[in-house]
């Protein structure tokens, strides 16, 4: 049986006999989904004149309807609202955007930051409490506090994740 790879997720899949040389993914939803979205994409950009005649009976269409005329008549009031939760979603978009373009940007001072913001990473056992132990005297072991390990994992996570996203599926950067 013939292999294929995956040109999304970069997975083996078995190649279905009657789609012998032209199957391209592996069959997952979202794999299809975006294979389809690649494919749509291209040939609007290889057929320009339809994709302006759809614009222009679209536009005509909508035109004739007048529906967003008739909404904003019926809600006055929406219209600002809806300004205002865009202009909170854009402030909140542009700072994700601009915290994933510093990760990338210095990952190694992204991580130390983590690590000041929470002051000392490791904490020994005198300085959390009295605990019982099986030998008298004095043994100093350290450990790390649940809330620093779980910063520390949720950075490490958060850097992975915008590396992964300009990453080739083998892990090589593009």
């Amino acid at each position: 049986m013939a292999l294929g790879r995956c040109l999304y997720c970069g997975r083996w899949y078995a190649i279905h006999p009657r789609l012998w040389g032209r199957q391209k993914t592996c069959g997952d939803p979202g794999c299809r989904a975006k294979h389809k979205a690649a494919w749509n994409q291209k040939w609007w950009a290889d057929h320009p004149e339809k994709k302006q005649a759809r614009y222009v009976a679209v536009l005509e269409r909508r035109g004739k309807e007048r529906y967003w005329d008739k909404r904003r008549k019926k809600n006055p009031d929406y219209e600002e609202s809806n300004r205002e939760q865009t202009k909170v979603r854009m402030r909140q978009l542009r700072a994700e955007r601009k915290a994933a373009a510093e990760v990338l940007q210095n990952p190694v001072k992204y991580l130390e930051g983590l690590v000041a913001g929470y002051g000392e990473m490791f904490a020994t056992q005198e300085s959390i409490g009295a605990t019982a132990r099986r030998e008298p005297g004095s043994r100093p072991s350290m450990f790390a506090t649940q809330e620093s390990i779980a910063t520390f994992a949720v950075g490490m996570w958060k850097y992975l994740k915008v590396r992964a996203m300009f990453a080739t599926p083998e892990g090589v950067p593009r």
